[in-house]
């Protein structure tokens, strides 16, 4: 993990790779739920990574390089444009959510001759899209880091104390991560 580029630190919680080693055997990778998006590249196929909320495993070839963007919970949809519960369990190819833009990116990330270069690639395609998008959601973002502190808090609880319906709470928090 690396930190991200001090421009996308209210979004990005971190930059990632992990590469599989040559060898004989496919590589079985499990990817349990963290309610994190990721902008995943897997040897040069960029996809939106939605939240999961069951553990799945990846085969990987030998050899392989995944690169990606970690998310901050409720971060990522200004910046992908799709609300996190449309992405639950999905992985959408980036020119699916992104159109030509994200086909450009899948592209030149794919061209890239080395893990670094594809990182930086998807840096700045975040990066290129900060400032169309629309502010945070302080529910959304604040509500992950409020249940770390107290958790186990009554929904009804939660939403009395910032002021909102259990059904708007609900919506917001859904939508953000």
């Amino acid at each position: 993990e690396l930190p991200p580029p001090p421009a996308l630190a209210p979004y990005v919680a971190c930059l990632w790779m992990h590469v599989v080693g040559d060898g004989d055997l496919d590589y079985d990778q499990p990817v349990l739920p963290d309610a994190c998006v990721d902008l995943v590249s897997v040897d040069g196929d960029v996809a939106v990574a939605g939240p999961a909320t069951r553990p799945v495993t990846v085969r990987l070839a030998p050899g392989s390089v995944t690169i990606g963007v970690r998310f901050l919970p409720g971060a990522a949809p200004p910046i992908v444009g799709v609300s996190a519960a449309e992405l639950r369990d999905q992985d959408v190819a980036v020119a699916e959510v992104w159109g030509r833009a994200g086909a450009t990116v899948a592209a030149r990330v794919a061209e890239a001759t080395d893990w670094s270069t594809g990182l930086g690639l998807l840096a700045g395609a975040v990066s290129d899209r900060l400032d169309d998008a629309p502010a945070l959601d302080p529910v959304g973002t604040g509500l992950a880091a409020r249940l770390a502190e107290r958790p186990g808090q009554p929904l009804r609880r939660l939403a009395h104390d910032i002021a909102l319906s259990e059904r708007q709470l609900r919506r917001r928090v859904e939508g953000a991560v």
